[in-house]
Protein backbone atom coordinates (compact mmCIF):
# COMPACT_ATOMS: atom_id res chain seq x y z
CA UNK A 1 0.00 0.00 0.00
CA UNK A 2 1.80 3.60 -0.87
CA UNK A 3 2.00 5.87 2.00
CA UNK A 4 0.31 8.43 1.14
CA UNK A 5 -2.53 5.86 1.36
CA UNK A 6 -1.77 5.69 5.13
CA UNK A 7 -2.98 8.23 7.80
CA UNK A 8 -0.29 8.49 10.93
CA UNK A 9 -1.37 10.95 13.59
CA UNK A 10 -0.14 11.59 17.52
CA UNK A 11 -2.44 12.25 19.85
CA UNK A 12 -0.99 14.28 23.21
CA UNK A 13 -2.92 14.67 26.26
CA UNK A 14 -3.64 17.96 27.88
CA UNK A 15 -1.06 18.50 30.55
CA UNK A 16 -3.22 20.01 32.64
CA UNK A 17 -5.36 16.52 32.34
CA UNK A 18 -2.99 14.13 31.48
CA UNK A 19 -4.73 11.17 32.44
CA UNK A 20 -7.74 12.18 30.66
CA UNK A 21 -6.16 10.70 27.71
CA UNK A 22 -5.78 6.60 26.77
CA UNK A 23 -6.81 3.31 25.05
CA UNK A 24 -10.63 3.93 26.41
CA UNK A 25 -11.27 7.78 25.07
CA UNK A 26 -9.42 6.61 21.63
CA UNK A 27 -11.70 3.62 21.27
CA UNK A 28 -14.31 5.01 22.46
CA UNK A 29 -14.11 8.32 19.46
CA UNK A 30 -13.88 5.31 16.70
CA UNK A 31 -17.48 4.08 17.92
CA UNK A 32 -19.49 1.96 15.26
CA UNK A 33 -15.68 1.42 13.52
CA UNK A 34 -14.98 -0.97 16.05
CA UNK A 35 -17.49 -3.65 14.88
CA UNK A 36 -15.72 -4.18 11.79
CA UNK A 37 -12.43 -4.88 13.99
CA UNK A 38 -10.51 -7.70 15.99
CA UNK A 39 -7.54 -6.71 18.10
CA UNK A 40 -4.32 -7.80 18.56
CA UNK A 41 -2.32 -6.47 21.55
CA UNK A 42 0.97 -7.03 21.94
CA UNK A 43 3.70 -5.56 24.72
CA UNK A 44 1.10 -4.20 27.30
CA UNK A 45 2.25 -2.35 30.22
CA UNK A 46 -0.63 -0.14 32.13
CA UNK A 47 -1.88 1.02 35.58
CA UNK A 48 -5.17 0.96 36.59
CA UNK A 49 -8.12 0.08 38.96
CA UNK A 50 -8.58 -2.98 41.00
CA UNK A 51 -7.00 -6.18 39.19
CA UNK A 52 -8.90 -5.88 35.88
CA UNK A 53 -5.16 -3.97 34.29
CA UNK A 54 -3.14 -6.07 35.87
CA UNK A 55 -4.98 -9.43 34.54
CA UNK A 56 -5.03 -7.60 31.15
CA UNK A 57 -1.68 -7.35 31.17
CA UNK A 58 -0.78 -11.22 32.12
CA UNK A 59 -3.03 -11.79 29.75
CA UNK A 60 -1.25 -10.43 26.84
CA UNK A 61 2.23 -11.12 28.55
CA UNK A 62 0.80 -14.93 28.83
CA UNK A 63 -0.39 -14.71 24.96
CA UNK A 64 3.50 -13.70 23.82
CA UNK A 65 4.76 -13.02 20.27
CA UNK A 66 1.29 -14.27 18.56
CA UNK A 67 -0.50 -11.28 20.77
CA UNK A 68 -3.54 -11.33 23.00
CA UNK A 69 -6.48 -11.69 20.04
CA UNK A 70 -10.11 -10.17 21.08
CA UNK A 71 -13.00 -8.49 19.98
CA UNK A 72 -13.40 -4.96 20.04
CA UNK A 73 -16.34 -5.01 22.59
CA UNK A 74 -14.17 -7.28 24.59
CA UNK A 75 -10.74 -4.73 24.41
CA UNK A 76 -12.99 -1.58 25.42
CA UNK A 77 -14.46 -3.16 28.26
CA UNK A 78 -10.98 -4.27 29.19
CA UNK A 79 -9.68 -0.68 28.74
CA UNK A 80 -11.92 0.83 30.79
CA UNK A 81 -10.31 -0.64 34.03
CA UNK A 82 -6.98 1.30 32.66
CA UNK A 83 -6.04 4.74 33.57
CA UNK A 84 -3.01 4.94 32.28
CA UNK A 85 -1.46 3.25 29.60
CA UNK A 86 2.52 3.41 29.36
CA UNK A 87 3.41 0.65 26.35
CA UNK A 88 1.17 -1.49 24.08
CA UNK A 89 0.54 -1.96 20.73
CA UNK A 90 -3.15 -2.78 19.72
CA UNK A 91 -3.70 -3.43 16.12
CA UNK A 92 -7.07 -4.09 14.21
CA UNK A 93 -7.62 -6.55 11.64
CA UNK A 94 -10.86 -6.90 9.46
CA UNK A 95 -13.27 -9.17 11.69
CA UNK A 96 -13.45 -11.90 9.11
CA UNK A 97 -10.04 -12.24 8.80
CA UNK A 98 -8.95 -15.85 8.71
CA UNK A 99 -5.48 -15.29 11.36
CA UNK A 100 -3.95 -18.67 9.87
CA UNK A 101 -3.40 -16.05 6.84
CA UNK A 102 -1.20 -13.95 8.95
CA UNK A 103 2.69 -14.96 9.27
CA UNK A 104 4.59 -12.73 11.67
CA UNK A 105 5.22 -10.07 9.79
CA UNK A 106 1.77 -8.89 10.14
CA UNK A 107 1.94 -8.32 13.60
CA UNK A 108 5.29 -5.93 13.02
CA UNK A 109 4.45 -2.28 13.31
CA UNK A 110 7.26 -1.36 11.02
CA UNK A 111 5.54 -3.36 8.76
CA UNK A 112 2.12 -1.54 8.59
CA UNK A 113 1.97 -0.44 5.78
CA UNK A 114 1.43 -3.35 3.61
CA UNK A 115 0.09 -5.60 6.80
CA UNK A 116 -3.54 -6.94 6.71
CA UNK A 117 -3.95 -4.25 9.57
CA UNK A 118 -6.31 -1.54 9.12
CA UNK A 119 -5.52 0.12 12.19
CA UNK A 120 -3.35 0.27 15.14
CA UNK A 121 -2.67 2.49 17.99
CA UNK A 122 0.77 2.64 20.20
CA UNK A 123 1.09 3.67 23.96
CA UNK A 124 4.58 5.67 23.73
CA UNK A 125 6.44 6.15 27.18
CA UNK A 126 3.16 6.71 29.17
CA UNK A 127 2.97 10.02 27.63
CA UNK A 128 1.14 9.81 23.96
CA UNK A 129 -0.15 7.96 21.26
CA UNK A 130 0.41 7.44 17.48
CA UNK A 131 -2.40 6.15 15.34
CA UNK A 132 -1.39 4.38 11.94
CA UNK A 133 -5.01 4.31 9.81
CA UNK A 134 -6.06 3.33 6.73
CA UNK A 135 -9.12 3.68 7.71
CA UNK A 136 -9.92 7.54 6.36
CA UNK A 137 -13.22 7.64 8.42
CA UNK A 138 -11.35 6.63 11.10
CA UNK A 139 -8.67 9.18 10.79
CA UNK A 140 -11.07 12.07 10.58
CA UNK A 141 -13.18 11.32 13.49
CA UNK A 142 -9.77 10.75 15.68
CA UNK A 143 -8.61 14.17 14.53
CA UNK A 144 -11.92 15.96 14.90
CA UNK A 145 -12.44 14.53 18.43
CA UNK A 146 -9.47 15.25 20.07
CA UNK A 147 -7.65 18.88 19.95
CA UNK A 148 -4.57 17.61 20.52
CA UNK A 149 -4.28 15.21 17.46
CA UNK A 150 -1.84 15.74 14.96
CA UNK A 151 -0.84 14.42 11.50
CA UNK A 152 2.75 13.32 11.16
CA UNK A 153 4.65 12.45 7.67
CA UNK A 154 4.28 9.23 7.53
CA UNK A 155 7.55 8.55 6.12
CA UNK A 156 9.10 9.55 9.22
CA UNK A 157 7.67 5.96 10.63
CA UNK A 158 8.08 3.73 7.83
Amino acid sequence: MPLQELAVISIHPDPERPLELDLKHILSALGERLEDWVWCIRDLDCLGQGQDAEAFSRAVEDAGSPGLWINSEDFLRRSRGIYQTIEGSFLAFPGSLDRRSLDGDELCLGLFPTSKAEFAIVAVDGCYFDIYSKDPAATHELLERFATARPEPADHYF
